[in-house]
């Protein structure tokens, strides 16, 4: 998908590599505080029930700790509500869009429910229409599948 963005291969692969930074801080928070996870909720949903805020947020606030510019920063905080990102929205758009891609191989393994598709305006920033989403989901998972059996016995 990175070819979308016109821009820094680098800069995707990185937010793609660290965006869930957060989950680390998260956990390591809700382990001291012996909170129990609701296998049912997801993930950001329980973030913000429990600590006020989602991963997503705190992984922000790491980056930018560690001195991480904003063109990373910002689509990590973003990643849920990507339209929401007004400086970087497109690598936010990305990110998200890549999420739903995996969740969608992810669920495809043990639901038979259609996942749930990107925001139509998410698609539209990136100038990705639906069916061309649909061979990006497809050659993805084929990737995966690959990925699966090339390393089912290690």
């Amino acid at each position: 998908l990175s070819p979308l963005l016109q821009g820094d291969r680098r800069t995707a692969y990185t937010i793609g590599l660290i965006h869930g930074v957060g989950m680390v801080f998260v956990d390591r928070q809700l382990t001291a505080n012996k909170a129990t996870p609701d296998p049912a909720s997801l993930l950001d949903e329980r973030d913000v029930r429990l600590l006020g805020l989602t991963h997503a947020e705190v992984g922000a606030y790491v980056l930018r700790q560690w001195n991480f510019p904003e063109e990373i920063t910002e689509p990590v905080r973003c990643q849920f509500d990507p339209l929401d990102c007004l400086s970087f929205s497109k690598s936010a758009c990305l990110l998200h869009t890549s999420k739903c891609i995996m969740r969608a191989i992810v669920r495809r393994a043990s639901d038979t429910t259609p996942p749930p598709e990107p925001d139509p305006l998410v698609l539209t920033m990136l100038n990705l229409p639906a069916d061309e989403y649909a061979e990006v989901l497809e050659e993805t998972e084929g990737k995966f599948s690959l990925l699966e059996l090339a390393t089912s016995d290690i």
